[in-house]
């Protein structure tokens, strides 16, 4: 059930039944079926559905009902049969009992004896029909919020099929182990922790899958726990049959923020890892597949870069800063245009000076420059 307030349309179509016909056949065209009521009020509308729905059982009656007048609108809700509203079975029989089968004869009754009689879902109910605000009970409350979009969630699964049947526990613990470790980077990454673990085993000439579910003490993301409980869930396992396909799937729960210490969920970087990473390359290519960059003394901007084996020792840094490469204990060279440095002559002291200016104005002018030397 859908509420719309229209009452911004009036500039966009000639009538309301105008715009009713174009909902009715928008949606046809999509392959739905609908009834609209075009009512003054939540409650009258509703009503005036319900009573289309039992005319359309009944005969051919239009999909599209307007009322004209809230007069019109109510007399028409006065004859819905209870049966089409929300009211639960054990209320719903006790007023059949009594011969109560629509609203109106529901409306004939005073609001204190219907309270006294059948509580607060047919009071609501009462209530809602004079006009008057439901406070507990009210039959709309599930569609009073506004439609939201909500994200698709695609839970972590994976699954392998296998080439071979699988008779042995302890080869299909290592397939399952391959598969928990796609898993966890994802759920890691989703801030969450794996609550239940759900192990589907398909077996040879087994059309059902044997379902089984691993729950640890606390949500977890420790492979080593999760794998332990999977260990001892397959020990009591008949593999006789031999294992085709296997399928694995995370039940997820939000962790706090102690597990997010914890678990240090979340991007991180290792630099270990990175290091026994290169060390693995090194070892496969040679030691000269893996180097930094280090800057030397050379004339051309391209010959003062120089690629640098990187060897990996107890005090050395992985990835040093690079710096410029000098000589033991001897002086940087510097490049002059004179074999001797030559002094600037002194500027006369009632010179300008030219825009200089010294950091602090409280020090004065600046009466003397030495240097630069060339």
């Amino acid at each position: 059930v859908f509420w719309i307030d229209v009452s911004g349309l009036d500039g966009l179509y000639d009538t309301l039944v105008a715009w009713g016909d174009g909902v009715l056949d928008a949606l046809k065209g999509q392959g739905l079926r609908a009834l609209l009521a075009i009512g003054f009020s939540r409650f009258g509308s509703y009503a005036a559905l319900k009573a289309l729905l039992d005319a359309r059982a009944r005969t051919s009656q239009p999909s599209l009902r307007v009322m004209t007048s809230p007069a019109g609108e109510r007399s028409l809700a006065m004859q819905v049969p209870l049966t089409y509203l929300q009211l639960s079975p054990h209320v719903l029989e006790r007023l059949l009992r009594l011969d109560i089968h629509t609203l109106g004869e529901l409306m004939a009754l005073p609001e204190a004896g219907v309270m006294k009689r059948w509580g607060s879902e047919a009071l609501a109910l009462h209530r809602l029909a004079s006009g008057l605000a439901a406070e507990q009970g009210d039959l709309f409350s599930p569609f009073d919020q506004p439609l939201r979009p909500q994200a698709e969630f695609i839970p972590a699964h994976a699954h392998v099929i296998l080439d071979f049947l699988e008779h042995d526990a302890h080869r299909l613990l290592f397939r399952i182990k391959a598969l928990l470790e796609t898993l966890l980077p994802l759920v890691r990454q989703r801030l969450s922790l794996i609550a239940v673990l759900h192990l589907r085993l398909t077996l040879d000439r087994q059309e059902t899958p044997t379902l089984h579910h691993i729950r640890p003490a606390a949500a977890t993301l420790d492979s080593a726990l999760l794998l332990d409980l999977v260990r001892l869930r397959l020990e009591h396992i008949d593999l006789q049959r031999g294992v085709v396909e296997v399928h694995l799937e995370a039940a997820e729960t939000p962790a706090d923020p102690e597990q997010i210490r914890i678990f240090k969920l979340g991007p991180h970087q290792d630099g270990a890892a990175a290091a026994r990473a290169l060390a693995r390359v090194q070892a496969e290519l040679g030691e000269a597949a893996v180097g930094t960059l280090s800057l030397r003394d050379a004339h051309l901007p391209r010959a003062r870069q120089a690629f640098v084996p990187l060897r990996f020792g107890p005090r050395h840094k992985v990835l040093a800063t690079p710096h410029p490469s000098t000589s033991d204990g001897a002086p940087p060279l510097i490049r002059r245009l004179h074999p001797r440095p030559r002094q600037l002559p002194p500027q006369p002291r009632d010179m300008r000076n030219d825009g200089w200016q010294p950091h602090d104005p409280t020090q004065g002018t600046i009466v003397a420059i030495h240097g630069p030397f060339v």
